[in-house]
């Protein structure tokens, strides 16, 4: 690393030089990495803008599940889900094998039969995963969207936190499209079953008050949200930390 000597000081890049202060004084040093204009343009680069071209498209369809499940993750999600979405995108991406590389997207790659074991299980916020807040069996109808959980209990089959005095389950059908600039889709949700936190046993049945429009796959999500209960009035628990949301299917 030079030092700059000068007797005028300043700080910027000239030349290829960048100059710039220190707690050491006045450096210089080399400007690194290429240009924009080499990036855009020269041959050398070309596996970059076509992993730059990937990431994307996987980008837009993270923003597209956000948006369209919105009604439900604003209420059961963790601080680091997006770049986990973006992951997830990204391998189902991968899964393409129509298009070129660099035109690999997440349109395509939903269709492959992989596709399913990969998306199958994603849990929005991971510090209460579906499978450890619901300790009873579920299933999915996916040409109806009905999700039953037969014979559960709450106060045995939920890890609940303390200080909870209800569960609130809701399911969701969502349409997606992620082949449209920009993606688009529907959410159609299920009723909601408010159920105490005790022994009595109870078959829930989640049904979607309509069909979702368009084209495109098919998400299938359930939530779980947790809140306390003071004369008639619900109050939330440390901002849905506790709350469990996760895709137990695609259509």
């Amino acid at each position: 690393m030079a030092k700059h000597k000068g007797v005028i000081r300043f700080t910027g890049t000239i030349d290829g030089l960048t100059y710039y202060e220190s707690k050491y004084g006045p450096l210089v040093r080399k400007k690194a990495g290429p240009s924009a204009e080499q990036v855009k343009k020269d041959p050398a680069f070309k596996r970059l803008r076509e992993n730059g071209k990937e990431f994307g498209n996987s980008g837009k369809a993270t923003k597209t599940l956000r948006a369209v499940l919105m009604p439900l993750l604003k209420d059961a999600r963790d601080y680091q889900v997006t770049p986990r979405i973006i992951k997830l995108m990204a391998a189902i991406k991968n899964l393409d094998t129509l298009s070129a590389r660099g035109e690999r997207n997440v349109g395509n790659g939903i269709t492959a039969p992989a596709a399913k074991d990969l998306i199958k299980g994603f849990d929005f916020n991971e510090a209460a995963p579906l499978y450890r807040i619901l300790k009873k069996p579920y299933a999915i109808n996916t040409a109806t969207g009905v999700i039953s959980i037969p014979g559960m209990k709450p106060k045995q089959d939920l890890d609940y936190p303390k200080g909870a005095t209800h569960a609130k389950i809701t399911g969701g059908w969502a349409r997606i499209d992620f082949e449209a600039m920009p993606g688009k889709g529907e959410l159609i949700l299920t009723n909601q079953v408010i159920l105490p936190l005790s022994g009595v046993l109870n078959n829930v049945v989640l049904t979607p008050v309509a069909l979702p429009s368009g084209v495109g796959k098919d998400i299938f999500v359930l939530q779980i949200v947790f809140f306390q209960e003071v004369n008639g009035v619900e109050y939330s628990l440390k901002n849905g930390e506790f709350n469990a949301m996760g895709i137990i299917g695609l259509g």
